[in-house]
C-alpha cells in the first residue's frame, strides 16, 4: 500500500546528508565530505539520600557538561582560510581566533537541513594526510574545533 506523506510526516524523516561546512561569523568558510565528534555529553553524579523511613536512595543528578570536538574531514585545496584562523593559535591571538561558528548539514540539492551554533570556537589541530606520489590520491585535511558550547537550532 502507498505511503501518503504529509508537510508534517516529511519534517520527521531522516534526511540525506550531502556535505557539511563550517560558518564562521555568519560566512561559510569550507565544505567537507565528512564530520565527527558533535555531541553535547553531562556527567551523572549519584547521590545516596535517606528518605523519611530510613532507606538509602541512589539518586542520579546532572554534572558538568561536556562539548565534543569536532573533527572535518576534505580534500585539500588551496584556500588558506582554515590554516590562517589555525596559526592565530599558533601564533598566541586567542582573541582574534575564537569565534561564532555553526556547523551546517546540507542535503544532495544543497539545502540547508539542520544547524549548530559553537560558541567561542576554535580550531585546535591541523592534520594532513600522509603525502605519496604514487597513485593520485588526493591530499586529505582534518582540521578539529573546540567551543564552549553547542546548540543545535530549530529549523
Amino acid at each position: 500500500m502507498p505511503v501518503n506523506t504529509t508537510d508534517q510526516d516529511s519534517k520527521n524523516d531522516p534526511f540525506n546528508t550531502s556535505f557539511f561546512s563550517i560558518e564562521v561569523d555568519g560566512v561559510a568558510m569550507a565544505t567537507f565530505s565528512s564530520a565527527s565528534g558533535l555531541e553535547t555529553k553531562v556527567d551523572v553524579i549519584e547521590d545516596l539520600v535517606a528518605t523519611k523511613d530510613g532507606k538509602t536512595l541512589n539518586r542520579k543528578i546532572p554534572g558538568k557538561i561536556h562539548y565534543g570536538d569536532i573533527t572535518f574531514t576534505r580534500g585539500m585545496t588551496k584556500d588558506m582560510a582554515l590554516y590562517d584562523w589555525h596559526q592565530k593559535i599558533l601564533d598566541g591571538k586567542l582573541n582574534e581566533a575564537v569565534k561564532t561558528a555553526s556547523v551546517v548539514i546540507y542535503d544532495v540539492e544543497g539545502t540547508e537541513v539542520a544547524r549548530w551554533n559553537l560558541e567561542r570556537a576554535w580550531p585546535s589541530a591541523l592534520k594532513i594526510s600522509d603525502l605519496k606520489a604514487a597513485g593520485g590520491e588526493v591530499a586529505v585535511e582534518q582540521m578539529t574545533f573546540v567551543s564552549s558550547r553547542i546548540e543545535r537550532v530549530k529549523k
